[in-house]
């Protein structure tokens, strides 16, 4: 099974038609209520920080949408919702020094906010992803493949982002696209990859900016097998399946 992250600090600022992340949620809901994904976390607004950033390499899916900008000699940067602050610089003064967290203007109210490097993603995640799926849902998120090339360096098996000032309604359409067919358990894994999504997203291109794949590997979202068996009466006895469900270990005969 797979653990799902899905990462909105401009939820509320943002139209749902403008965020995708609502929607994606929606598509992972009833795969976490019936088991067939491990986990879904669906973080909103200020809960998404630096320090949630540093978690992400835990997660098969990451799904974030926020601000981006490209900045020459530093490569592409997500904006989270963590607000800068005096004691957040003390908190990340070794983060800046070494340019893995800057601070840059959000223009939805004009403050500051943290926002990650590709150098961010090197460092903290050196342990490695989970061949994870991600869509990095920020302009200029995919401008020369930096930040991308971060994910993937760490073992990201897919990421999908945009190579300039992506519209919200476009990048929202893409996600919703994307996640509409790799989240769907009634097709086959091989009609689920990233391949089958990137090719349901239509268009993939704005007047700014074209949505982009990134990465040799052509995983999909591993689910969890669920057998279910219905027993009316109070009785004991056994059911017989002559085509065991993958990873359930009681064989072919279970003890009710």
């Amino acid at each position: 099974g797979s653990d799902v992250i899905i990462l909105a600090p401009q939820h509320a600022r943002w139209l749902p038609s403008q965020d995708p992340s609502d929607a994606i949620s929606n598509d992972f809901n009833p795969l976490s209520s019936t088991g067939r994904i491990n986990s879904l976390t669906y973080l909103k607004d200020a809960a998404v920080t630096v320090d949630v950033l540093k978690t992400v390499n835990q997660y098969g899916v990451i799904a974030i949408t926020s601000h981006g900008g490209y900045f020459q000699g530093v490569g592409s940067e997500i904006l989270t919702r963590e607000l800068v602050t005096t004691a957040g610089d003390l908190n990340y003064d070794r983060d800046m020094k070494l340019g893995l967290v800057h601070r840059r203007n959000n223009p939805d109210d004009g403050q500051m906010y943290y926002a990650i490097t590709q150098a961010f993603v090197d460092t903290y995640h050196w342990h490695g992803f989970q061949n994870s799926i991600v869509y990095l849902n920020s302009c200029k998120s995919a401008i020369d493949g930096t930040l991308a090339n971060a994910f993937l360096r760490r073992q990201a098996g897919k990421v999908f982002g945009h190579t300039g000032n992506v519209t919200r309604t476009f990048g929202a359409s893409a996600g919703q696209q994307l996640f509409s067919v790799l989240s769907n358990n009634t097709l086959p894994a091989d009609q689920r990859t990233t391949a089958q999504a990137f090719a349901a997203v239509f268009p993939t291109q704005d007047l700014f900016s074209s949505i982009v794949p990134f990465g040799p590997q052509d995983p999909s979202i591993p689910f969890n097998s669920v057998f279910t068996v219905t027993k009316s009466g109070n009785g004991t006895g056994t059911v017989t399946s002559t085509s065991p469900v993958p990873g359930i270990n009681c064989g072919s005969t279970c003890n009710l």
